[in-house]
């Protein structure tokens, strides 16, 4: 009687795959960390640009320009106060203008934050797709409160 010679296939796909998974479960779960990680950065960038909107509506007068530079003073260094501390990469920019019919006055508090990317897979992607040395995720967060008329006693 002749035997059939076997192929066995099996153990050469379960040596590739074990050979494989460690590199792909390196860049799926990476990215899922650094997606979270910027994904909080960029909650935590609107609810500064907010408060900061927030606090300068309260500051600002509702029929006078003459106190804007100050109102954009201490909006600014509001809004320098309560970023995480952590954050070396953050800007914010303070406005306050006329509303679209001019007949109320807003503030406009536009923050960035350069999200930085900590696993090394994304980082190179991010520094090849964006041409810069750093691995960082631009945020942007922008918010607008209008000033209110009437003041509390």
């Amino acid at each position: 009687m002749r035997r059939k010679k076997s192929t066995k296939k099996g153990g050469q796909f379960l040596l590739e795959f074990a050979l494989i998974l460690p590199f792909f479960m390196l860049i799926v779960v990476g990215g899922m960390i650094d997606f979270g990680f910027i994904f909080n950065n960029l909650l935590t960038l609107q609810e500064v640009a907010n408060k900061a909107a927030q606090f300068g509506a309260r500051q600002a007068e509702p029929e006078s320009t003459s106190s804007d530079s100050m109102v954009k003073y201490l909006t600014g260094s509001y809004c320098n106060r309560i970023v995480p501390k952590n954050w070396t990469m953050f800007s914010a920019t303070v406005d306050i203008r006329n509303g679209a019919s001019a007949n109320y006055r807003v503030v406009e508090v536009v923050t960035t934050y350069n999200s930085p990317v900590f696993t090394p897979f994304w980082a190179t992607m991010v520094t090849a797709v964006s041409g810069e040395d750093t691995a960082v995720f631009p945020l942007t967060a922008r918010a607008t409160y209008q000033v209110p008329k009437f003041f509390r006693d």
